[in-house]
């Protein structure tokens, strides 16, 4: 497991989900996207968090994610670990392999090289262990269970998430946002080494 380092998942976060529902366990990342924005209302209205569903095509999104100009994203695909079904890993962009890795594994070597470039932030791939991925299969229990442990421990920790508009001032309310973003990094990166199987 190549856990990053904490100081790197600071400052305004893009959380990008990857795959195509239509086949089963390759939808990981947009469901885990609409989970959180249907579960976790909090984060809607952070403004140092913004949570994309590009579906199967990234490279369609590009300008969308840096215009908002992140210093994290965190991309959300289904990925070969060559572990159980459902397992997860978060694994940093330079550290990915040459040889096929991701479901979708051309176009996210060329988004994450464009996004390096144009952004300068740092990427992170948050990687779910595949089971079915076939045309027209459902997304299997194990990967299911994943993601809504994931949820699960976001929605649990999200009072430590708020929005943040009454603050007493403008800087007040800034420095608080990029704590609150923080702190759900840390928390999507703690609950997915603590709740997937076998890392």
């Amino acid at each position: 497991m190549l856990r990053p380092d904490p100081l790197r998942l600071k400052g305004k976060i893009v959380i990008v989900g990857i795959g195509n529902t239509l086949r089963g366990d390759d939808g990981a990342g947009p469901e885990l996207i609409k989970s959180l924005k249907f579960k976790v209302k909090s984060l809607e209205r952070n403004s140092q968090l913004c949570l994309i569903d590009v579906g199967a095509v990234p490279e369609n999104f590009l300008q969308k994610i840096v215009g908002h100009k992140p210093d994290v994203i965190l991309l959300v695909d289904a990925v070969n670990l060559g572990k159980p079904a459902g397992s997860v890993e978060i694994i940093e962009a330079e550290n990915l392999k040459e040889e096929s890795f991701s479901t979708h594994n051309a176009s996210l070597k060329l988004t994450i090289e464009y996004l390096k470039k144009e952004t300068k932030a740092n990427i992170f791939l948050l990687g779910i262990q595949p089971k079915n991925i076939g045309f027209g299969k459902r997304m299997s229990p194990e990967v299911k269970k994943s993601i809504n442990s994931i949820v699960t421990n976001v929605r649990t920790i999200s009072g430590g998430v708020p929005c943040y508009r009454r603050a007493g001032t403008v800087s007040e309310g800034r420095a608080r946002r990029n704590e609150s973003a923080d702190f759900l990094a840390g928390e999507i990166k703690r609950a997915a080494e603590e709740d997937s199987p076998n890392i």
